[in-house]
């Protein structure tokens, strides 16, 4: 198995996408369908991105 590597994040991008998936192959079992980067938020700090749990309830709702 390749090594697994941490990143800690210092850029914080905007991100569009087509949904968001399960996925056995990461270990937040999710991944998104088509990303594309819409903006570099420079406005915004590290303590503001998007948490496991909040893309989960993004997950749930994108097929209601």
């Amino acid at each position: 198995l390749p090594e697994k590597k941490s990143v800690q994040p210092k850029v914080i991008v905007e991100l569009a996408y087509e949904e968001i998936q399960q996925s056995p192959t990461y270990t937040s079992h999710y991944a998104l369908r088509f990303p594309r980067i819409v903006n570099v938020r420079h406005d915004k700090h590290v303590s503001e991105i998007a948490t496991l749990k909040e893309v989960v309830s993004l997950f749930k709702s994108q097929h209601k």
